[in-house]
């Protein structure tokens, strides 16, 4: 009879490569700078705050206060029927529900 004893750990040996461990770091680095920076031009263009670098950007990309609101709104309104629709097919599917016959288990 074998005796007992504690298994050996099955390890996956693997070693990540530097340069594209670097690549994806600074990558992901700019991404995320890119949008702290939409979504700090965004809310401070739709509140009434007067920051140089929001206005800088805003004429860098040659958009004014009326169309950051423009954009605002179509996404309100998105997310309004997203939300209507997620409703709607969630009030469907537990009435759905509720009709299936019990017997059928």
């Amino acid at each position: 009879m074998d005796k007992s004893r504690q298994r050996e750990l099955k390890r996956v040996k693997s070693r990540l490569n530097i340069y594209r461990e670097t690549i994806v770091f600074i990558a992901s680095t700019i991404l995320w700078l890119y949008c702290v920076t939409v979504l700090f031009v965004m809310v401070g263009s739709l509140l009434p705050y007067n920051n140089h670098f929001i206005q800088m950007v805003r004429v860098i990309l040659n958009i004014d206060k009326g169309d950051i609101f423009t954009i605002f709104s179509y996404f309100m309104i998105g997310s309004a029927i997203i939300v209507v629709y997620l409703m709607c097919t969630f009030i469907f599917n537990v009435k759905r529900k509720r009709v299936l016959p019990y017997d059928e288990m």
